[in-house]
């Protein structure tokens, strides 16, 4: 009778123990599937925030401009003698700037060639003596009314007009040495931005390796004001509508 009254126990732990297990069993099989299926979650993320990430823009102020770059470049400034300058990269862009009086301006247009050669070879007095100027006329308001009007690349004869008097100049232009600053290999665009002058350049062909921009005084003349010249090495031609949303989101800090 004791015996008898055993088994249904026995059997009872028997069924206990193979629920246990198979439970065991399932909820193994179930939490490795949730492992490898919170791995793949996690990794998707991780993705989708290092995209969206990359997709940010944030505003770099280096005291003397602003500049709108992807969230991930890193501003380094440098140490300049007569200027501000520093560099800005990130991804497969290299951005170099310089902010002074001696700022580099190339490569030039024509017309900046012929202006530049005009005030280098003669001298702001020589030019009033010409005019019949009084030399006590300030040399900003002077410049304020003097224009290029055309440039004859075949003979380089500039045109340059002040008020309603013509000057006419034979220019040599400039030899640069350097290929890559030639003017052929480029393709500008002039606007401005409130005082400012703003040149816009762009590779051509293979010969020119930077794009930038140029801004200064819009009555400045090369070498006499305040210049900003900044240049984009680029190695991945597909950046080219970064590099232009890059050098239109430039502002100087008045």
């Amino acid at each position: 009778f004791k015996k008898s009254e055993k088994l249904p126990f026995l059997y009872k732990v028997r069924c206990f123990l193979e629920l246990l297990l198979n439970f065991l069993e399932n909820f193994t099989a179930q939490f490795y599937k949730m492992k490898y299926i919170a791995f793949i979650f996690l990794m998707l993320l991780f993705l989708f925030c290092c995209s969206k990430k990359q997709n940010q823009w944030k505003i770099i102020d280096t005291g003397s401009f602003t500049i709108e770059v992807p969230s991930t470049f890193i501003y380094e400034p440098k140490q300049g003698i007569d200027s501000q300058w520093g560099e800005i990269s990130g991804d497969s862009l290299k951005i170099i700037f310089d902010f002074g009086y001696y700022t580099n301006q190339e490569p030039l247009t024509n017309e900046e060639n012929a202006e530049h050669e005009l005030f280098r070879r003669t001298s702001y007095r020589e030019i009033l003596q010409q005019l019949n100027i009084s030399d006590t006329i300030k040399k900003e308001d002077f410049l304020k009314q003097v224009k290029l009007i055309s440039l004859d690349t075949a003979t380089l004869i500039a045109s340059i007009k002040y008020k309603d008097t013509l000057i006419y100049k034979q220019i040599l232009y400039l030899d640069l040495g350097d290929q890559e600053d030639d003017r052929s290999n480029y393709l500008f665009q002039i606007d401005s931005i409130k005082n400012w002058r703003r040149k816009l350049f762009f590779p051509k062909n293979n010969l020119a390796k930077r794009s930038g921009i140029v801004l200064r005084g819009k009555y400045g003349r090369i070498g006499n004001y305040e210049a900003l010249g900044l240049s984009i090495y680029n190695s991945q031609p597909k950046d080219v509508s970064k590099i232009m949303r890059i050098l239109k989101s430039i502002r100087i800090k008045e």
